[in-house]
Parts: C-alpha cells; sequence; structure tokens
C-alpha cells in the first residue's frame, strides 16, 4: 500500500470516528429536546418573557443549531467558511449563555448577602475572559478546504503556537470536518493531508495549511 493511499484511508477513519461521534451526541439532544418540549411550553410559552426565560430557550435552540451545523454539506471553499464562523458564533453565544448562568447562580446563593451584586458581576468578568480571547482568535484565523475523494474543512491560525496554548487548554486534535466521496482513485486522487495542529478555541481541531 502506497504512502498516499494510507494516508487516504487514516483520514477516513478519522472522519468516520467524527460522524459516529456526531451521531451519538445528535441522538443525546434530540432525546433530551423531545423529552422536556413539555417543560419548555409550561415555563416559557404560556407565562410572560423573563431573563431566566429567555436564557432557557436560547440555550436548548442553540444546542439543536449547533448539532443540525455538523451535517451541512460543504462541498467549496466559501460553505467550509461560512459554516465554521456560523459555528464559531454559536460556541460564542454558549459561552455567554454559560457566563450569565454562572452569575445568576451566583446571585441567588448569596441573595442574603450585601455583596451578592459584587460576586454575581465578579464571575459574569471572569466568564467573559474566554469570550475576548475566542473573538481575538476569531480575526486571526482562515479557512482550508480540500475537495474529493475527502472533503475536510479546518481553521488555522495565524496566532503564533505560545500564544495559542496559552489560550486554549485543549489538547491537539486533528481535522475537525471531514466526509468520504466514494468512487475516488485513492493512488491518484488523494488531497494534500492537513497535519495535526493546537486547538483554536477549546472547542475543534485545527489543521495546518496543506502544502
Amino acid at each position: 500500500m502506497s504512502n498516499s493511499t494510507a494516508g487516504i484511508l487514516e483520514a477516513y477513519q478519522v472522519a468516520q470516528t467524527y460522524d459516529y461521534t456526531s451521531v451519538a451526541l445528535l441522538s443525546l439532544v434530540a432525546y433530551e429536546f423531545i423529552t422536556t418540549v413539555d417543560q419548555e411550553v409550561a415555563c416559557v410559552w404560556t407565562r410572560r418573557p423573563s431573563a431566566t426565560s429567555v436564557l432557557l430557550v436560547t440555550t436548548r435552540w442553540v444546542m439543536v443549531l449547533y448539532q443540525a451545523l455538523q451535517w451541512i454539506p460543504y462541498h467549496t471553499y466559501s460553505a467550509c467558511w461560512a459554516l465554521e464562523v456560523t459555528d464559531f458564533t454559536l460556541y460564542l453565544v454558549s459561552l455567554a449563555q454559560m457566563a450569565v448562568f454562572s452569575s445568576l447562580r451566583v446571585y441567588a446563593l448569596w441573595s442574603r448577602s450585601q455583596l451578592r451584586y459584587l460576586f454575581a458581576v465578579a464571575v459574569l468578568a471572569l466568564s467573559c475572559v474566554p469570550i475576548a480571547t475566542n473573538i481575538f482568535q476569531l480575526s486571526r484565523i482562515y479557512a482550508v478546504w480540500s475537495g474529493p475523494p475527502i472533503d475536510t474543512c479546518n481553521i488555522v491560525s495565524n496566532i503564533s503556537n505560545h500564544l495559542n496554548r496559552s489560550a486554549s487548554a485543549d489538547p491537539q486534535l486533528r481535522a475537525v470536518r471531514g466526509r468520504a466521496r466514494p468512487g475516488a482513485d485513492l493512488d491518484r486522487d488523494v488531497p494534500p493531508l492537513a497535519a495535526a495542529a493546537p486547538a483554536q478555541h477549546g472547542r475543534v481541531g485545527v489543521g495546518a495549511a496543506p502544502t
């Protein structure tokens, strides 16, 4: 087996593992959403809107939208970049939701203290630090797309490795998006494979630009 064939088979296995994991996560999200939709109707849609109800609804629907994005095809560079930006934006929204939720929880726990506002604001400010670092990273990234026989969509950053590791605690990962297209000549139609690189924003892996 040639090196190119071994490389494409390895990339296919990575993409297949990613797809299996995505199906498992999608199943969990769908189960949670379907089994609790009656509670959402009772707690949100039959009452006047409040900060808590808005937080609940947006958290649920962002979770659904994020999983749905994983199954949208990206057969062009424009689609690759648009999906990654949308995916990144939803990730930032989820970070903001967690920050608000943490702040509200601290406020509730310290509701009888005169320092409850101080504690809540402090937690909110600290929770917003990852949002700021990820926005900075978003301004320093670009997409790398390679076509058949395996579509891959990777995010590459021009931030130095040292700074990138400081902003993200996740381990190094391989390409985050990959689909296999059948009928390819593995010895001839092999795209340049992206090398592993540090994760860009604590959620997905990235690859270096193909050479």
